[in-house]
């Protein structure tokens, strides 16, 4: 499928992401995606036209979806760990966001971005592990993390959270 996706052969739908048109297979797509799997096969419009615009994506962590989706690989790295991890669980690609965790839990969480992780680990309660993770990082880096925004915005809930898990943390 790889080479007909490079060639535009055979596409039969068009999605838009950040003024990005890449041209694809509904078949390969709603395979991959359960996200696209309801949107084709559901009573949703999306299933009758041929251009679906994606709102809330990055367009580099789509490309590498897609590069996934068709070729089966992912490169996942510091700097697009959670673009990624967002995009798969928005797509509902289970195997690309257990990459991702697994990639946080082998290498560590990004400093920069371990308050944002955290806060989606929290909000989707997904994976507990990836919360515990994101946890060590921001009380190990506390001193770096406090002085950003994204600390500030913390809710007295999302700081509880990550001071409860701070027991399981040290009794390593």
């Amino acid at each position: 499928m790889r080479e007909y996706f490079d060639v535009n052969r055979f596409t039969d739908v068009t999605i838009t992401c950040c003024d990005r048109v890449f041209k694809c297979h509904r078949l390969v797509l709603a395979s991959a995606s359960q996200y696209f799997d309801a949107m084709f096969n559901g009573s949703f419009i999306e299933s009758c036209v041929n251009n679906i615009v994606l709102h809330d994506i990055e367009v580099s962590a789509f490309e590498q979806i897609l590069e996934f989706m068709y070729g089966g690989g992912i490169s996942i790295a510091d700097h697009n760990v959670h673009d990624l991890l967002r995009t798969s669980s928005i797509l509902g690609l289970n195997v690309v966001e257990n990459r991702c965790v697994h990639y946080l839990l082998e290498r560590n969480v990004p400093v920069d971005d371990a308050i944002e992780i955290f806060k989606f680990g929290y909000a989707t309660q997904k994976n507990s592990l990836l919360m515990l993770a994101t946890s060590a990082v921001i009380l190990e880096h506390v001193d770096h993390i406090c002085r950003t925004g994204a600390f500030l915005q913390l809710s007295v809930d999302d700081l509880r959270t990550i001071l409860t898990h701070r027991p399981y943390l040290t009794a390593k």
